[in-house]
């Protein structure tokens, strides 16, 4: 059996709040080197945990924190994917991400696939 976690550590996780003192992500280009705007921060990142990538290149990021910090997307390398006017890391979730109700600490995400035959 595991040992419970530390109050401390879990106090100090629930107090996160999303900018400077909270979260940040750094995005990384084919070749390794970091990408213009990166690292991105703010945009309801607090304690960013896990990422997915979805068919238009936006960016999912879970946040390990408090219940209230919701699912952050992210704009995608891709422009022409991304909603008018905005380019990556421009955040197209609400402030504070999606949160629903009864949500935990999400620490995994799957998207999956909705496709439409005719």
């Amino acid at each position: 059996m595991g040992k419970m976690p530390d109050a401390v550590l879990v106090r100090a996780m629930q107090k996160q709040e999303a900018g400077p003192q909270g979260g940040n992500v750094t995005i990384f280009q084919p070749d390794g080197s970091q990408a213009p705007g990166s690292p991105v921060e703010g945009n309801g990142l607090v304690a960013p945990w896990a990422a997915a990538v979805d068919g238009n290149d936006h960016v999912w990021i879970s946040n390990f924190s408090n219940p209230a910090c919701g699912i952050v997307e992210l704009a995608g390398c891709r422009p022409e994917a991304n909603p008018p006017g905005m380019k990556m890391g421009d955040p197209i979730s609400p402030p504070g991400g999606y949160v629903g109700g009864g949500m935990q600490a999400q620490v995994e995400l799957t998207l999956t696939r909705q496709e439409t035959f005719g």
